[in-house]
């Protein structure tokens, strides 16, 4: 199996609701299962060929938070969009935010868009997605 084929089998997952488990909208294992289940239908104990799949859909589900699909290590992702056309992992109404706060005052943390050459803060609407 290449990531190309892995990725499409978590995008499929995900546009079926088949991808979640353990509250995270994707679950890479859940990819490595069924995957395992399509190629060896009549093995009755398929673990040792999901620990075997298991690799190229956790790099399948990196590729997905590389190209801002999902996000590692959140449970629930907003809005996402690639060139290629993304999958939202939730729709805008369950949008939510995870602020940090400063423990030494309690207040939440804030964090700016800087040029890294001017150290000068960038405007949203200046922003250009690297392609």
């Amino acid at each position: 199996m290449d990531l190309d084929e892995a990725i499409a089998i978590l995008l499929d997952l995900l546009r079926n609701d088949r991808a979640r488990n353990y509250g995270y909208d994707l679950y890479a294992r859940n990819g490595a299962e069924f995957a395992a289940q399509q190629r060896y239908p009549h093995e009755p104990f398929i673990e040792g060929r999901v620990r075997e799949l298991s690799p190229i859909f956790y790099e399948a589900a990196w590729e997905l938070c590389r190209r801002g699909i999902v996000r590692p290590g959140v449970r629930r992702a907003g809005e996402q969009a690639v060139e290629e056309g993304g999958y939202p992992a939730t729709s805008e109404s369950e949008k939510i935010s995870f602020n940090q706060l400063n423990r030494a005052t309690g207040h939440r943390i804030k964090y700016l868009k800087v040029d890294a050459d001017t150290g000068e803060e960038v405007v949203l609407d200046s922003v250009t997605p690297l392609v």
